[in-house]
């Protein structure tokens, strides 16, 4: 019975909301900016104490009283009051239950948060954990940002668990250089679809259902993000999204959510468990398999799936790509086997990656969590070959439940059998486990969305491709060139659609939102696009008059005209950059050079005359040579590029 209790303690939070006492009495406020609305809502408005500074304000110091705790799960008791920046009421404050774990769904942005509970860091994203008694307390935030600006210049303190009195508060004055932003979002929202409690298995259990939701713009289809709840194998649903900012990110960008269910292990009590390995694997494999069967229904692009989970889902997000391919993985009497339940990428949250022990013990049931064989046919780390889908991971060093050095050793043997560019993992120093605050933040979800759109670049449309006998640079009227001007997207593919046969099929690329039919580069986008050379992002877009970058470039090089040769050995500031594989082979190629003193400067504009340049050695046109006349007006002959721009404006191309 301990060893079932430990699992459960560590692993799975399955709780119910209790508040208790919301209109418990305190003494009234004694400060003059603090207004009280009522049932633990608090208006707090520094203009009556600091009118001609209040946008000095960079921080506070709060007396408050618990008046009541709440309980959680009917018997863990805490307490949490939340500061917004703003004027909100309460109901601006709410949670969602549905999935066990409270999620925070609000309009009140939480700015921080002060608990007495360790749990805090799991339920909110700036909490800090403050001791509350039976007295009054001080409670203190102070950053180097002004908390105010003109549009913003009040705070709102709740008790969304327990009921408390904020009776004082001073102001704390610094010189700060600037202010919190008045949207301090990290992405915008969009309108999405959303499919509830879809059957993935025709007479099923209650284990395979999956949510869809798929966002309301651009076109479609949408690569797929499947969302693999954790729960340490026995508890929790595909309702329980504990990165629940990410997911409604991604889905901003473009990305359909797929919330996966699948089996659990049973408490049979007595100290027992019935393990859920490998039915839990069954389940979601089939689940793939019915929404590749079921793609054009839900405007899917099940050509690029990508797995991810947090902790027991973590586990299972990587075994799910570890095992592409294995029939011993998946039961195909669960339907749709004709079609393939690959993943083509994994992403895990703090998942474990060999699962002996306590993991086996709640993974696997009481009586085989000492079967070796068993616990590492369902352990990722020995299942990982060199077949294994890209894979990112993130952890925390100071998680006490699954140790960073699961993620550490997986991530030595990842690189060696995948390659450092199909790995990338983010740690941080003092992650405990689970914690919305460092996981569910700005840097995690950023770096995620860059490696899995980084990778979901391979699964575009492509076709082979054909260059014509014709020359690429035509010129103007007036003669200028510009060759310092950056080059647009909608420049390169202009440039790109005349060296390009017509002979890719358009009709499975969609309209770009931002891409007009009387845009001057409509039909060469759409032609770039249709051979895979260049494309949109997952929102719908292709963003015409951005600039291209030098590392860009580097990876349209190694598209354009693939290439034989041994990478380079790349640049200094080029490591660990998103595009460092195809920077190394176009070196390696002779397609791209980096500057004297080591660097590539990966992120910098390309400008015309490098475009030129680059594109010319791919192609095999040799600059000029002997005496010559340059063809535009603002290209000297000495300029450093001038003889490759005017091959590329006077010499046909050969394609070899």
């Amino acid at each position: 019975m301990d060893k079932a209790l430990a699992v459960s303690l560590s692993f799975f939070l399955l709780m119910t909301l209790i508040p208790m006492g919301a209109s418990a009495n305190g003494d009234l406020p004694s400060s003059s900016s603090i207004r009280e609305n009522g049932n633990s809502l608090f208006l707090l408005d520094p203009k009556t104490t600091h009118p001609d500074n209040y946008a000095k304000i960079t921080g506070f110091e709060l007396t408050i009283e618990l008046l009541e705790p709440a309980l959680l799960g009917g018997q863990l008791p805490i307490s949490a009051l939340m500061v917004a920046r703003g004027d909100h009421p309460a109901e601006a404050f709410a949670f969602d239950y549905s999935g066990g774990i409270p999620k925070y769904v609000c309009t009140a942005r939480e700015f921080v948060t002060f608990t007495d509970s360790d749990l805090g860091s799991l339920f909110f994203l700036n909490s800090r954990l403050v001791t509350l008694n039976d007295g009054t307390v001080t409670v203190k935030f102070e950053g180097e940002k002004a908390l105010f600006t003109p549009n913003i210049n009040v705070l709102t303190a709740y008790g969304v668990y327990g009921s408390f009195m904020v009776t004082n508060v001073n102001w704390i004055l610094g010189d700060p250089e600037e202010s919190y932003p008045d949207d301090e979002s990290a992405y915008q929202p969009v309108e999405t679809i959303r499919y509830n409690d879809i059957p993935t298995v025709e007479n099923g259990s209650i284990h395979n259902y999956v949510d869809i939701e798929v966002p309301a713009i651009g076109q479609g289809p949408y690569p797929v993000v499947m969302w693999i709840h954790g729960g340490g194998w026995t508890g929790l649903s595909r309702k329980s999204v504990f990165v629940s900012d990410t997911m409604n990110y991604l889905v901003s960008k473009g990305y359909a959510v797929v919330y996966a269910e699948y089996s659990l292990s049973q408490d049979l009590g007595d100290g027992m468990i019935e393990g859920s390995f490998p039915q839990n694997i069954y389940d979601l494999k089939a689940a793939v398999r019915f929404i590749r069967a079921n793609a054009e229904q839900y405007n899917l692009n099940t050509d690029y799936i990508v797995a991810m989970g947090e902790s027991a889902g973590g586990h299972l997000s990587m075994l799910l790509g570890t095992t592409n391919g294995n029939p011993d993985y998946e039961d195909l009497s669960m339907g749709y086997a004709e079609y393939s339940s690959d993943v083509q990428v994994m992403v895990s949250y703090f998942g474990p990656k060999y699962t002996d022990g306590l993991f086996a013990y709640a993974l696997l049931g009481s009586e085989h969590y000492e079967d070796k064989e068993l616990y590492e046919a369902a352990s990722p780390y020995v299942q990982l070959t060199e077949h294994a889908p890209p894979l990112f991971m993130t952890h925390g060093e100071n998680d006490q439940l699954v140790g960073i050095e699961q993620s550490r050793m997986m991530e030595v043997k990842a690189k060696e059998l995948l390659g450092d560019d199909q790995v990338t993992t983010l740690y941080f120093e003092d992650g405990p486990h689970a914690s919305r605050s460092v996981f569910d933040a700005k840097e995690v979800m950023e770096a995620i969305e860059s490696f899995i759109t980084k990778h979901y670049s391979k699964y575009k449309p492509n076709v082979a491709i054909s260059l014509k006998n014709i020359p690429y640079l035509h010129r103007n009227e007036d003669g200028i060139f510009e060759p310092d001007k950056p080059v647009t997207r909608a420049e390169q593919a202009a440039i790109l659609a005349t060296l390009l046969a017509d002979q890719a099929d358009y009709s499975g690329v969609p309209p770009y939102a931002d891409v007009t039919p009387d845009h001057r580069a409509e039909e060469a986008i759409e032609k770039v696009s249709a051979y895979g050379l260049m494309g949109g992002g997952p929102d719908g877009t292709f963003g015409p008059e951005q600039t291209v970058t030098r590392a860009e470039m580097a990876e349209l090089a190694v598209r354009l005209r693939a290439t034989d040769s041994s990478p380079g050995d790349g640049f200094k500031d080029t490591v660990g950059h998103p595009s460092e594989s195809a920077i190394k082979a176009a070196q390696g190629a002779g397609y791209i050079n980096g500057y004297p003193e080591g660097n590539f400067r990966p992120d910098q504009k390309l400008k015309r005359a490098e475009a030129v340049v680059i594109l010319n050695r791919v192609l095999g046109i040799e600059p000029i040579r002997g005496e010559f006349h340059s063809p535009w007006k603002d290209v000297s002959k000495d300029h450093w590029a001038a003889r490759d721009i005017a091959a590329a404006t006077v010499v046909n191309i050969t394609n070899e």
